[in-house]
């Protein structure tokens, strides 16, 4: 009788395969969450030129930066078409690429916009059948960086308070409306070297909290999703997320009541003048500010079983639950996968919430660790490593392609 079970269940599998293999090959396909493989060209990233900083252009006389990012899309490219015809069940389909300050950005448009050109023209290849996902942040490693490369700028440099890198990377964000927010974070572990005194010290959490509140605003007011990196600050990551909800849902309640008080004022108006006045306040006004961005995505989520309930509880909008974001969680195989509590995370997470990532620079360890990632998760929740990749890549597009 056990033995007519096991091959009764090996035919379902096996019809699974067969049924998933001839309807869902060219449809379902692997979905990086989170790289930086733009990272791994093998030279160091140049610095912006004075008229991309200030022009919030990407400097086309660079050359030497422009064809070693041509290539190096053309080397990631092949080297992932190559994994899926070596025998590799679905494709890599889709990723999404990580910035880490404003010198990567024109490396990854330019990457982004060279793998596009390139997949148009593999007619039948599916790798890459989505494209890249352009992600611009200034992650907490790299923020010194940033800082000292715009620190020239003059104090007004636009209105408002904020890093004076902040209106370069709103204008990437508004200039390629299918980008998002990463990688952003803050980080208690990460140390630097002092010029000066030669000795190692602490990236200043101050700095660091500025930067994440500072970009957490740009992605909810633009409405695009966040990937999030936190290490050791779990208790200020909250902090800085209930002052966010605090700030936001203030700023809400009054646009409401702004609101509120115009359209009253249409209804008695008379005046043309006056009338197309409030009208255009209205249109101002536009819709609801959003509380947070409408996705949020812990990557290489480093946290314990209670601080999903945490994060789940502090993002809800209980004002309008409708507006709450939804909130992701991926775990990358080089960070994670040594952990004993990483699989009871993910089982208090649930398979509809998880993405695979592979959070690498090297291109050419991408495929491998994408599917380890696949098979860890299909262990876990003892289902199979097709229904993984479906619903990862579910879960993935939900994030980004909103």
């Amino acid at each position: 009788m056990r033995l007519l079970k096991s091959a009764h269940r090996i035919s379902q599998i096996s019809a699974t395969v067969l049924a998933m293999s001839s309807t869902n090959r060219s449809r379902t396909y692997i979905f990086d969450a989170h790289n930086h493989v733009h990272l791994s060209m093998g030279s160091e990233v140049p610095s912006l030129s004075k008229e991309e900083i200030h022009q919030c252009c990407i400097d086309e006389s660079n050359v030497t930066r422009m064809e070693d990012s041509k290539q190096h899309a053309r080397n990631i490219y092949q080297n992932y078409s190559s994994s899926y015809q070596d025998g590799e069940y679905h494709p890599i389909g889709c990723i999404a690429m990580m910035s880490t300050q404003p010198r990567d950005f024109p490396i990854v448009q330019t990457i982004a916009q060279e793998l596009k050109a390139y997949n148009e023209n593999k007619e039948g290849d599916l790798t890459l059948q989505k494209g890249v996902i352009e992600c611009y942040g200034i992650h907490p490693w790299m923020l010194q960086q940033a800082t000292q490369d715009f620190d020239h700028l003059p104090d007004d440099i636009f209105e408002g308070k904020g890093p004076k890198w902040l209106p370069f990377l709103k204008h990437y964000l508004i200039s390629n409306p299918a980008s998002h927010v990463g990688e952003i974070g803050l980080d208690s572990a990460r140390w630097e070297m002092d010029e000066e005194t030669k000795e190692k010290v602490p990236i200043p959490m101050d700095l660091q909290i500025e930067a994440f509140e500072a970009q957490m605003h740009i992605a909810a007011d633009l409405k695009r999703s966040v990937s999030i990196h936190t290490v050791h600050c779990w208790g200020e990551l909250m902090d800085s997320l209930n002052r966010i909800k605090t700030e936001r849902t203030k700023l809400r309640k009054e646009q409401r009541q702004l609101r509120k008080t115009l359209k009253r004022q249409l209804g008695f108006e008379t005046n043309k003048d006056e009338l197309r006045n409030i009208e255009k306040q209205l249109e101002e006004l536009g819709d609801d500010t959003l509380v947070f961005p409408p996705c949020m995505y812990f990557h290489a989520f480093g946290g314990k079983t209670a601080l999903v309930d945490q994060l789940d509880a502090i993002t809800r909008d209980k004002a309008s639950p409708q507006a709450s974001p939804d909130v992701y969680f991926g775990f990358a195989p080089v960070i994670n996968f040594t952990a004993p509590k990483t699989m009871s995370v993910m089982k208090k997470i649930g398979l509809k919430r998880l993405v695979i990532e592979s959070d690498l620079e090297n291109y050419k360890r991408v495929s491998h660790d994408l599917r380890e990632n696949v098979k860890f998760i299909a262990n876990c929740f003892d289902v199979l490593e097709n229904e993984v990749i479906e619903q990862t890549m579910m879960n993935a597009e939900n994030i980004y392609f909103r």
